[in-house]
């Protein structure tokens, strides 16, 4: 696990978290099943905009995984901002683990490790916005 989340880290540093030449999903496109297995009965996707705000509205949370200066600089409102540098370590502060967790940053980039990170540690409902323009 801490190679991974070595790797992982070393990842989001040399990568940043630029646009990617793919867009997110947008409001009108489907969701996807992530690539990583999950347990059974596991959820991990990806999800557009509309179907965030459903899962928030129903009382998933929202988790923003950019730096505090990013956060603060906007974002969504209700969002609990726990950077992706920091996620292992803060993990019990994310919720329970059978909780639905909707995970965002700038691009995808960030909310993609963050939703490897939560699945590696055993939860069960994830669900990856990728870009907060998308909500």
């Amino acid at each position: 696990m801490r190679k991974f989340f070595v790797v992982s880290l070393l990842s989001v540093l040399i990568l940043g978290c630029e646009e990617k030449a793919s867009a997110p999903a947008s409001d009108g496109e489907s969701t996807t099943k992530s690539a990583a297995s999950t347990p059974v009965g596991a959820v991990a996707e990806r999800v557009n905009g509309a179907r965030a705000r459903e899962l928030v509205a129903a009382g998933a949370v929202l988790l923003d995984v950019r730096s505090p200066a990013e956060f603060s600089r906007g974002h969504v409102e209700g969002a609990r901002n726990i950077p992706v540098q920091e996620l292992a370590s803060k993990i019990k502060e994310v919720g329970a683990f059978e909780d639905p967790v909707v995970i965002y940053c700038q691009s995808g980039i960030r909310s993609a490790t963050a939703m490897r990170m939560l699945e590696g540690a055993g939860y069960t409902k994830l669900y990856d916005l990728g870009s907060m323009s998308s909500w």
